[in-house]
């Protein structure tokens, strides 16, 4: 795991809450209408689970920045 970075997280505002949770889901809708449903990856097991998996954990970051309402909550769970 990467060491947090005060300097970088000082340099945020609020509003990059928003814009990541954006982005999440914007890539997490790109894993499935390209990749889940591209016929390769849908044919093999293997691939479709690791690109399901790649999507799950896009959902996940989602909610966990979605949760929170600013980024001194953010600091306060995650950054410790």
């Amino acid at each position: 795991m990467e060491k947090f970075d005060e300097k970088l997280f000082s340099e945020l505002n609020d509003g990059h809450i928003l814009e990541a949770v954006d982005r999440c889901y914007l890539t997490a809708n790109f894993i499935e209408s390209t990749l889940l449903d591209h016929g390769l990856v849908d044919a093999v097991p293997a691939f479709k689970e690791k690109a399901k998996d790649a999507q799950r954990l896009l959902l996940e970051l989602y909610q966990d920045i979605g949760q929170s309402e600013s980024l001194a909550e953010i600091k306060k769970e995650h950054c410790k």
